[in-house]
């Protein structure tokens, strides 16, 4: 029904409605049957390959229509190497994980978020990847470091932790240093800092997902040059 009523209303109806209080019961009563959120489950095209992916009625509707993080799931699309392993740090319901998987490359996707990880696990549970359930930080406040909970050489590595994406990198320093994957990090206003620590590690190019400057990017690419 959500996916219905998203194709055929206009976007500024649909939208009203999904601010109305009055409709408030009604949208839970649909959408949050028992206090959960309602997940679906469809077949998505990417590039060649087909996957099945669950989530929530919202995401899934994105994913069908136009795509999630389109350009993040490009520029990874375009950096895949078979066989190869790539790391999703705040990986939600793991779409990007599912097209770095449908691009033949070992995932790790790293999630906190309880309510998510059953469906991240089925989501992956086809591909050949793994799911850890952990808060990923530089080892304060109860996180665990990168360093210390993988020992591979990650070739891609997008974080993406609501405003903790430096302290992920700050543990995973030595990891980064050692085989420099490509970097796609949410800045979330962090820009400078992020790139001093990258820089500090070997790092040396820095762009936003455009092609453009870091500085002001709501994402940066990050790469150490050959």
């Amino acid at each position: 029904m959500y996916c219905t009523m998203r194709r055929v209303l206009p976007r500024r109806l649909f939208r009203s409605l999904g601010a109305s209080r009055v409709l408030a019961p009604l949208r839970d009563r649909l959408l949050r049957p028992g206090g959960k959120a309602a997940v679906s489950t469809r077949e998505i095209r990417y590039e060649t390959e087909t996957f099945s992916f669950t989530a929530s009625y919202s995401v899934l509707a994105r994913a069908q229509q136009r795509g999630i993080e389109n350009t993040i799931c490009h520029l990874l699309y375009q950096r895949a190497r078979p066989g190869a392993l790539a790391i999703d740090v705040g990986a939600n319901f793991g779409f990007i994980s599912c097209v770095m998987c449908v691009s033949r490359m070992k995932v790790v996707a790293l999630e906190m978020d309880k309510a998510i990880l059953p469906i991240l696990r089925k989501n992956l549970a086809p591909f050949d990847s793994a799911v850890i359930a952990a808060k990923v930080g530089n080892g304060s406040a109860g996180s665990t470091r990168l360093d210390d909970l993988l020992a591979g050489s990650p070739l891609l590595m997008k974080i993406d932790t609501d405003g903790g994406e430096l302290d992920v990198l700050e543990g995973a320093i030595a990891m980064l240093r050692r085989c420099h994957p490509t970097v796609i990090v949410e800045s979330n206003g962090r820009q400078a800092d992020l790139v001093s620590l990258l820089k500090s590690v070997g790092y040396e190019r820095f762009v936003g997902l455009h092609g453009e400057s870091y500085l002001g990017a709501t994402n940066i690419l990050a790469e150490a040059l050959p």
